[in-house]
């Protein structure tokens, strides 16, 4: 995982993620290897099975067992989907096919070991404070949804927050120092706030051209009520 991701995890669990054994299960493509982006936790209610999911989707390919090839047109099955479906509720990637072959997928259920994960060492507040116009994503964006939250519209809630980052090592980005206006509503709005750029990676360089690395930018957002007309 990637720093900024351990950062969050370990934080939000009080300074360390514990040690835990859990499975996952992913589809097995044609060619007989784990297709790791369809790897699913049984449960999206339970925080350790969707770490172990981040984690199998983040380890290289390399380290899955491999199973045996098949061919679909000798066999007859339905054709493969050309992208993951992301959910065994839609099984998987396999195309449903009217009046033809049922949709076929192989699954294997992957026993997932996680050591412990404390907070990783890292200085929040060193490094060049630079606009955030500087900061150029390679992938990724800023925040994982922009929809005003449906508690915070109920109760008529609207702030105004700034929320300091710093780009890391590994060009992921850890958001950190939240200041809210009102203040009393920040604990509406902090949970969103501080996982601004948690699946995001930096370029390399800014737009300046200088290393992005360790610089540190900040995010102003006003949160407004929708329009009720």
């Amino acid at each position: 995982m990637t720093i900024a991701r351990r950062y969050r995890e370990a934080v939000d669990r009080g300074g360390i993620v514990r040690a835990m054994n859990t499975s996952v299960t992913c589809e097995i493509a044609d060619d007989g290897t784990i297709t790791l982006d369809t790897c699913e936790a049984d449960s999206w209610r339970n925080s350790g099975q969707l770490l172990a999911m981040m984690v199998v989707r983040a380890t290289p390919a390399s380290a899955f067992p491999s199973f045996s090839t098949i061919d679909r047109t000798s066999l007859g099955l339905a054709p493969r989907g050309e992208r993951p479906l992301w959910s065994k509720l839609v099984n998987y990637s396999a195309y449903r096919v009217l009046d033809g072959p049922p949709p076929f997928y192989r699954l294997a259920r992957l026993a997932v070991s996680i050591a412990p994960i404390p907070v990783p060492k890292v200085n929040l507040t060193s490094g060049a404070l630079v606009e955030s116009a500087e900061i150029v994503l390679e992938s990724g964006k800023a925040a994982a949804s922009i929809d005003y939250p449906p508690k915070e519209v109920r109760e008529k809630r609207r702030v105004t927050q700034t929320v300091e980052c710093q780009v890391q090592a590994d060009r992921s980005v850890i958001c950190h120092k939240l200041i809210f206006d009102p203040p009393e509503n920040a604990p509406y709005f902090e949970d969103q706030a501080k996982r601004m750029y948690m699946h995001a990676i930096v370029k390399e360089r800014l737009k300046s051209g200088n290393p992005a690395a360790g610089v540190r930018f900040r995010i102003r957002t006003r949160w407004v009520l929708p329009s009720s007309g």
